[in-house]
C-alpha cells in the first residue's frame, strides 16, 4: 500500500506524527508539502470553530510584520522598536511583581534588569549575519513550540501538567510543541543550509523548545501568584508583550552566552 493511502487511514494525531517523522528523517520535499497542507487545513478548521482565535492570529501577523520591518530597516526604527519593547516589558513585569508575595518583591530590581536586557541581547546577537541566522533559528523553535503546544493541546490535550499554575497546559501540548519545533526548525534549516549535523540540529531544537516552555511556565507561575490572567492588554488576543516573549526568557540569554563565550 502506498504511503498516501496509509496516511488516509490514520487519525489526525497519527497522521501528524507520521508527517513529522517524514520531515525529520527523510527531509523530503513531498513530505514538506504534505505537512504544510495538513497544517493549513487543520488550522482553518480549528479557526472556524474558534472565532476569537482570528483576533489572536491577526495580531500575531501584525507583530511579525512590524518585527520584520524593524530588523530590515534597522537604525532608528529598530532602536525605537526595542526601546518600546523594553519599556513595556519592565512595566508589565513590575505590575506582576508588585502583586506577588513579599518574598519575590525583594528580587524585583534583579528580575526587572534581567528582563530588560533580553532585547539588548537580541540586538547584539543579530549584529552579524551568522548571529541573525542563529537568532531566527531560536525564534522559529520558540514560536513553533508555542503554536504546536497550543494546537495539539487544544485538539488532543487530556493530561494536565501543573493545573495549579497553568490549567490549560497538557503533556500532549508539551510534546506537540517539541515536535513542532523539531520539524519547523528542520524546514528552516533545509533552506538556510546550516552545515551542522542532523543530530546536533535536533538536539538544539529540543533544548530550545524545552527552555521555551520552561519560560512559559515561569511567567504563568508569577501571574498565578499575582492573580492575573495576562501581563498586559497591549496585544489583542495575546495579552502583553511579556506574554508574547515568555519563550525567550531563557532561550535568548542561552544563545547570547554561547555567542559570547563559546
Amino acid at each position: 500500500m502506498e504511503f498516501d493511502k496509509i496516511l488516509h487511514t490514520l487519525n489526525k494525531a497519527q497522521a501528524l506524527f507520521v508527517l513529522f517523522l517524514r520531515i525529520l528523517i527523510a527531509k523530503t520535499w513531498k513530505g514538506l508539502k504534505e505537512l504544510m497542507c495538513f497544517i493549513v487545513l487543520q488550522t482553518l478548521n480549528f479557526v472556524s470553530s474558534h472565532p476569537n482565535l482570528s483576533i489572536r492570529i491577526f495580531t500575531g501577523v501584525c507583530i511579525f510584520v512590524v518585527t520584520i520591518l524593524a530588523f530590515t530597516l534597522r537604525g532608528i526604527f529598530l532602536n525605537l522598536y526595542m526601546a518600546f519593547c523594553v519599556v513595556n516589558i519592565v512595566k508589565e513585569a513590575d505590575n506582576i511583581l508588585e502583586k506577588t508575595t513579599s518574598e519575590f518583591k525583594k528580587f524585583k530590581p534583579i528580575l526587572l534588569v534581567y528582563l530588560s536586557l533580553i532585547p539588548f541581547m537580541i540586538l547584539e546577537i543579530s549584529g552579524t549575519s551568522e548571529g541573525l541566522k542563529n537568532l531566527i533559528f531560536v525564534l522559529v523553535c520558540v514560536f513553533s513550540t508555542d503554536i504546536g503546544a497550543f494546537f495539539i493541546g487544544k485538539n488532543f490535550g487530556k493530561r494536565k501538567i501543573m493545573p495549579e499554575i497553568s490549567p490549560a497546559k497538557t503533556f500532549e501540548g508539551l510534546v506537540g510543541g517539541i515536535f513542532f519545533a523539531m520539524t519547523i526548525s528542520q524546514i528552516y534549516l533545509i533552506f538556510t543550509k546550516s552545515g551542522k549535523s542532523f543530530l546536533i540540529e535536533i538536539f538544539l531544537s529540543l533544548v530550545i523548545s524545552i527552555l521555551s516552555q520552561v519560560g512559559d511556565f515561569t511567567e504563568s507561575y508569577f501571574k498565578r501568584l499575582a492573580k492575573i490572567k495576562d501581563s498586559g492588554s497591549l496585544l489583542p488576543g495575546h495579552g502583553g508583550i511579556l506574554d508574547r516573549i515568555d519563550g525567550l526568557i531563557f532561550t535568548v540569554p542561552l544563545l547570547y552566552l554561547i555567542k559570547r563565550f563559546i
